[in-house]
Formats: structure tokens, C-alpha cells, sequence
């Protein structure tokens, strides 16, 4: 087995050291006393408190705030009609715990974050990023943490949570409303409020679900600073950080660690044929021309789609809409075809067309893909084409965002190419469920065994497979007659809904059960769960809330002197390999380096090559002695242009030399990637048995730069028990994220496309969703 750490962190309430917890110095103020509403009070305690950056926590009509040491002075807290609140010092207990941990954590990320003031009610902000161009902006997390006790009643685990919050650099003439910031003359941002003396650069938040700037990577191996910044590195900091201030006031936090075996996947990374597993081969799809750049015809782009189809292994024929109408919204779709529409526009764009397009959804199967070099090109900020209202909503869009020519485009090709390929597969999923007569079995021959016996319910839906047709159904318990239809179809795994919700509760893991939840909004609660059903031995729930704890692998702080020693300049000399270094190249000494990561095969390609490979080494470094000073990047690319002959270009063996390399000169200077296939789970699929863990990782290659880290999440059994040979199969498949492993069970994509064609942009909610004809 291998060990991998994760965020979330647990400790046993029996070893809380009380004399050191006591040390935190810890006061209440009694928000009971002056009646306000509660969006006042937010508004109120991040004035009060932001100025001299108190850490705190609003709960229960109360407001804890916590000071560096005993004899800080105590913050002012004033009501909007002047009432001064008055403090009152709080004593540890156990009950409190949840509050102590909050306030630390606070107090570490405020910090880490290199800000005064908090974004929300006490929550901490990171700046990870800051862009220039038309509409400059911040890119920042905030931090929260959320505890938990298990149901042993002496674990507790504590959940460490980090969300997107994007920074608008403010117009002069726009008002000075909303949560706003201020960088000061150290580069740390201040939180800015109406009534202080100096303005200066404001920016404002905007909300994250409309905010189109792209999320840094997980982890970004390229430069230095691309990996300072990245999540991983940065959030990983955060934590340990916290884990030593909390064990100073006697909480024993300890990571999770999970003890991962490897699944052998039936799938490999096949960029040519990305839809292997889907029989899409030999149908016709039309495409509708949406764009409002006309510059190129439909026709040229239509052969130019077809050729890339083509090279992606799919015989498929993308034909044109005989005598389109100008207006979109006169558009005659047929039923038993399957429509494309074109778009070189974001949805929600004052030209929007989604708003036409989306009532065809219903009829026939049809996908939206977005073709604007603008929208593709990873290093352009989208968020500079558009000018944006209080609320985040376009309100218009530069005419720049349009003035894009052909071969903008065809340099995209790779990212075209794969959004061509999503679009063919959601045309496939959506024309079984549209098409009454298509059949699982005929779409899906590969995976249709896989749902035999199987139902899933997700996002408050629930999918099954009845006589080789997909059924999907609202999860609505307070319709009557939709509860019938789902006690119907649950009777196949010998339980109905009511004995099914009974069970979630008698079997929930945590020691504060649903109950008031389910009481309070049985359908809201159902939403935020997900549930696997095999035959009648086996009912699985995914761990309880959305919150996915993030991988923390060794080693990661050890990569930053690596990619300085790439990027660094030093003296030329010193590259030069050490007198004697010949007696150091011992067999034991080669094998000891690649013991766990390389073939017989490679390992005798380096030993064999290994003279020539100093030699040349040598001899580079002494054609560069001219400069005084040299970084390694220069030294690396003339020494490929010599290997390239006896190598045979064999990167594998190439980066074994740069590890090696590394050892003779005692500086750093190897390939990154060779921690990255270290680290388990970001490849292939690994699972814990004893806890119920399950990691999908990359199909494809690993790149320097990780924009996603694995999906990790938790299952526990409500019956039988969590079995890795159910479970495994469902996200062994390489079609729901194109060339890569499914993040979630599969038969998800059916509820993710019913929802597209029933529910998008309707303001449907799961227990108003129509019962598609699939389902009927």
C-alpha cells in the first residue's frame, strides 16, 4: 500500500490538552443585546473588526474574538445607533472547541494571506494572483473551516475549505458599494470602507458563479513562481501552519492518511480516438451557424471541423442547415436529428443566442460549442472583452471580442478539437434520452452490464435502466405521485423511499444526524446527496457535504529549490561535473536512485550511455565558460542536441541523466515530473479500502502544470458494505471528461443531460422537472 496525506484533518476530543487550550485569549460579545438583522451585523463586525485585523467568529447570537496575548486592547463594538457592546472573557471548555479551532485558523490564514481586514464574517483572503488589460483584477481564496464529529463520539474531523473570490479593480465613476479592497504600498491588501480618508486603486468582489477567469492549477512546476502560487503549494502551507498552531494550544490535529492500492484500468490515454468507448461512428450531425463573426464562412469552418473529427478516429459528418433563417428563433429542428450550434460567444453576452437555442432542447438533440480563439487561448483573461454591472452580469462586450480571423482559430486546434469531441459525445447521451426507441445497449455496449441492477441518485434526481431504456426521475418526496413512480422503481433493490431515508439517518457517520434537515426540506436535502443502489445486497452514500479534501503529497515543498536550480543563474564552473567523479558511478549508486520507477530496459540504456552522457556533459559546459555566470536551462537544451544521435530522443532515460547530474553536481537540477509520477492518485485509479476512499487521477500524461487535482471522495455503506469491484467499473470509463477517467460514477452524465434538456436556464428545480419521455 502508499500513503497519501489529505486536508482534512481529525483529532480525539479525549487528548485535547485543556491547560494549553486555556491559553488563547478569548472574549464574547453578546450580539443578543441590540436587535439587527443579520446582514447588518456581517456589516457591522467587518468594519469594527478589520481594522486591526482581530480574528473572529459569529455564532449562535454570540461573537467570539480572539486577541495575540494577554492585555491586547479589546475592539470597539458598535452597533448602527452607537450601543457599545460589552466584552466578557470566556474560559475554555470542550463545547468551545469548534470555536478555538476557528479562531486559529483565522488567525493563520489572515497571515498567510498577507491582508488586514476579512472578506466575510471573519474569513481569511489569499491573494494568489493579480492581471492588467482592460479589466484589471485580483485572483484570490478565502478559508473556512467546518467541524465535525464522527459517530464513535470521540473523532472529530475538521474540514478545511478553500473558495474562488475574484477582485474587480474599480472605475473611478462606479460607487463605492459592496465588499471592497485596497493594496497598499507592501503589496498587501486592506479592506476599504466608505468614510476613509485615502481611496486610491479600490476593487471590488464579484460574484464566483459569474466570474469567468480561469482557476490557477493545483500544481505549477514550471517556474518558481508558478508553483508559490499554485493551490497545492500554497494551501498545503496554510494547513501545516495551522496544524503548529493548534498543537500550541494543545489540539493534536493529524492529516488523514490514506493507505491507497492501485486498480488496474481497462483504459489507456488514446488521443487520436478519444470516444473509443462510444459506438458515435457514422451519423450526421447539422451545424447552426450563431456566430456574430462572419468573416469566415460556415463552409470553411464546416470542412476545417470535419477534418479534425477525422483525425480524432470519428466518422462523423458535420452537414449545414439548408437555408438557415437570419433570426435564430426561427428555427424548424427535427426531432430525429441532432443539431450543433455554432457560437464564437460567452452565454450570457447581450447577443446571447442560448436564450433562443435552449427552448429546441426538449425537441431534439442539440449542444452549443464555442469557437472564439478568445475563449480558448489559456493566457488570455476572457473577463477583459466585457463590461460587467454590481452584479457581475455582462452588460456588454467589447467588439474587439469579435474581430478574430480564421487562423486564431485553427491555432487552437488541439482545444477545438477536444471541445468537437465533448460536443459529439453530449449528442450521443442526449439522443438516448430524447430518442424513445434508442436503447442502451446499442449506445453504450461497452458499459451497459455496468448498470444492470444499478440505481444512482444524484443532485436530486434519480437515474435507473428499465427494459434497455434510461429512466430519469425528479427525486421528489412531497409530489405523491412521483413518490409512487420511485417506490416503483426502488422495489428491484427491496426498499422503498421512506425505508431509504430511514436508513441514511441510522446509518449516518457523523454523530449529529440529518433529521432537522430532512424535517425542515426532505427534497433540499435529498439535492445534496449522493446514492448508489446495487440489486438488493448494496446501498453506498458518498460522504455527506460538497466538500472534497485536497490531496497533500510529499515532497512539494521540496520541488521549489529544484525549479530555482533550473532557472537560476550560477557561476559556469560550478556546473561542471567534480574531479573524480567517475568513482561515483557505480552500479549500486544508479540503481539506488531509480529503484522504484524505471524498467530493466531503461536503466541499462543509462549505464550504457552514462561515459558519453558526462563526456558531453563536460564538453558543454566548457563551451559556455565565455559567460561568467549561467542557468541551466541553456546548458539542458545544448546537451539534448548532442544525446538526440545515441539516445534515440528517449525523454524517459534523458530525465534519469538530469537526476543523476543532480547527485554529482549536489544541485538540484532534474525534471520535476519524476516527483510527480511519485505522488500517487494523479494517475490512473486508487482506492482505500479500509476507509472507503476513492482517487481518479490523469489518464494522459502528466503535464508540469496540473490545473485539477485528483477526484477524491469518500463512500460509506448505508447496506452491505463499499466494494471497490462496483465501484471501480463506474469510473473506469474514458468518456464523460474526454480522455480522462470519470471524476464521478458515470451513469451521472445521464442526470447531468437530463438536466441540460429539461432544466437549463428554466429556473426548474428537481421536484418541477417534467418526466422526459424516457421516463414515462
Amino acid at each position: 500500500m502508499t500513503d497519501l496525506r489529505i486536508s482534512l484533518l481529525t483529532y480525539r476530543d479525549d487528548q485535547i490538552d485543556s491547560e494549553r487550550a486555556s491559553r488563547l485569549v478569548v472574549y464574547r460579545y453578546p450580539l443578543s443585546n441590540a436587535v439587527m438583522k443579520f446582514q447588518e451585523w456581517k456589516e457591522v463586525l467587518d468594519e469594527n473588526l478589520s481594522e486591526a485585523s482581530y480574528p473572529y467568529y459569529m455564532s449562535g447570537g454570540n461573537l467570539y474574538v480572539a486577541l495575540t496575548e494577554e492585555g491586547d486592547p479589546l475592539p470597539v463594538i458598535k452597533t448602527r445607533d452607537n450601543t457599545t457592546l460589552e466584552p466578557e472573557r470566556v474560559e475554555y471548555s470542550p463545547r468551545l472547541n469548534p470555536v478555538w479551532l476557528k479562531l486559529l485558523l483565522r488567525q493563520i490564514g489572515h497571515k498567510a494571506g498577507h491582508t488586514r481586514g476579512f472578506r466575510a464574517l471573519g474569513k481569511p483572503l489569499l491573494k494568489i494572483n493579480e492581471w492588467g488589460g482592460k479589466n484589471p483584477g485580483i485572483e484570490a481564496i478565502d478559508i473556512e473551516g467546518y467541524v465535525n464529529q464522527r459517530s464513535d463520539g470521540n473523532t472529530t474531523e475538521v474540514k478545511i475549505k478553500f473558495s474562488n473570490v475574484a477582485l474587480r479593480q474599480l472605475a473611478p465613476e462606479s460607487p463605492r458599494t459592496g465588499k471592497l479592497w485596497k493594496r497598499n504600498k507592501s503589496g498587501w491588501l486592506d479592506r476599504w470602507f466608505s468614510g476613509n480618508d485615502e481611496q486610491g486603486v479600490l476593487f471590488r468582489e464579484i460574484s464566483n458563479a459569474k466570474g469567468t477567469r480561469k482557476q490557477r492549477p493545483f500544481i505549477d512546476l514550471k517556474t518558481p513562481e508558478g508553483l508559490r502560487s499554485s493551490r497545492g503549494y500554497l494551501i498545503q502551507r496554510v494547513i501545516q501552519s495551522f496544524v503548529e498552531a493548534a498543537q500550541q494550544y494543545g489540539f493534536h490535529l493529524l492529516p488523514e492518511t490514506l493507505h491507497l492500492q492501485k486498480y488496474p484500468s481497462q483504459h489507456k490515454s488514446d488521443k487520436h480516438h478519444r470516444l473509443r468507448s462510444l459506438p458515435v461512428e457514422q451519423f450526421e450531425v447539422t451545424l447552426v451557424d450563431a456566430r456574430e463573426n462572419v468573416d469566415t464562412p460556415i463552409e470553411e469552418l464546416r470542412d476545417w471541423l470535419n477534418e479534425l473529427l477525422l483525425q480524432e478516429g470519428l466518422k462523423v459528418d458535420l452537414t449545414l442547415m439548408q437555408d438557415q433563417p437570419e433570426n435564430i428563433e426561427h428555427l424548424n429542428l427535427l426531432p430525429d436529428q441532432r443539431y450543433l450550434v455554432v457560437l464564437d460567444q460567452s452565454e450570457g453576452t447581450p447577443q446571447d443566442p442560448y436564450v433562443y437555442t435552449n427552448r429546441f432542447s426538449q425537441r431534439c438533440a442539440v449542444q452549443h460549442i464555442i469557437l472564439n480563439p478568445y475563449e480558448l487561448d489559456d493566457e488570455t483573461s476572457v473577463e477583459q472583452w466585457f463590461t460587467m454591472d454590481d452584479e457581475g452580469n455582462i452588460t456588454g462586450v467589447y467588439a474587439d471580442y469579435f474581430d478574430y480571423r480564421f487562423e486564431q482559430l485553427k491555432a487552437q486546434a488541439s482545444f477545438v478539437a477536444l471541445k468537437l469531441v465533448v460536443s459529439i459525445k453530449e449528442l450521443h447521451f442526449k439522443q438516448l434520452l430524447n430518442d424513445a426507441s434508442a436503447k442502451v445497449s446499442e449506445y453504450l455496449p461497452q458499459q451497459a452490464h455496468l448498470l444492470d441492477g444499478l440505481t444512482l441518485i444524484s443532485d436530486g434526481y434519480l437515474f435507473t435502466v428499465e427494459h434497455d431504456r434510461p429512466v430519469v426521475l425528479p427525486f421528489a418526496l412531497s409530489e405523491p405521485q412521483t413518490l409512487e413512480q420511485l417506490n416503483a422503481l426502488l422495489m428491484k433493490h427491496a426498499v422503498n423511499c421512506q425505508q431509504l431515508m430511514r436508513l441514511v439517518v441510522e446509518q449516518w457517520p457523523y454523530r449529529f444526524g440529518p433529521e432537522q434537515d430532512i424535517q425542515k426540506d426532505v427534497n433540499k436535502f435529498i439535492r445534496a446527496q449522493v446514492i448508489v443502489l446495487r440489486d438488493q445486497d448494496t446501498i453506498l452514500i458518498q460522504n455527506p457535504g460538497n466538500n472534497t479534501p485536497l490531496i497533500m503529497p510529499d515532497g512539494i515543498e521540496q520541488q521549489m529549490p529544484v525549479l530555482e536550480g533550473r532557472k537560476n543563474k550560477f557561476a559556469t564552473r560550478s556546473w561542471l561535473l567534480p574531479a573524480g567523479y567517475e568513482n561515483s558511478l557505480t552500479q549500486d549508486f544508479v540503481q539506488s536512485l531509480f529503484a522504484d520507477s524505471s524498467t530493466e530496459t531503461q536503466l541499462s540504456k543509462l549505464v550504457t550511455n552514462l561515459p558519453t552522457l558526462c563526456q558531453d556533459w563536460q564538453q558543454t559546459v566548457h563551451a559556455h565558460l565565455v559567460h561568467e555566470r549561467m542557468a541551466f536551462d541553456p546548458l539542458r537544451k545544448a546537451l539534448n542536441e548532442k544525446s538526440t544521435a545515441y539516445l534515440g530522443g528517449d525523454k524517459k532515460v534523458l530525465g534519469m541523466w538530469w537526476l543523476v547530474l543532480s547527485k554529482l553536481i549536489d544541485r538540484p537540477v532534474y525534471d520535476p515530473r519524476s516527483w510527480l509520477r511519485k505522488v500517487p492518485g494523479l494517475q490512473g485509479l486508487w482506492f482505500d479500502p479500509e476507509q472507503g476512499y476513492y482517487l481518479v487521477g490523469e489518464l494522459n500524461n502528466l503535464n508540469l502544470a496540473l490545473h485539477r487535482q485528483p477526484s477524491t471522495y469518500r463512500w460509506h455503506a448505508l447496506r452491505g458494505k463499499v466494494n471497490p469491484e462496483m465501484l471501480m467499473p463506474l469510473l473506469d470509463v474514458d468518456f464523460i471528461r474526454i480522455g480522462r477517467f470519470a471524476g464521478r460514477v458515470f451513469p451521472n452524465v445521464f442526470i447531468r443531460c437530463y438536466q441540460d434538456i429539461f432544466s437549463r436556464n428554466k429556473k426548474t428545480t428537481a421536484k418541477q422537472a417534467p418526466v422526459p419521455p424516457a421516463a414515462r
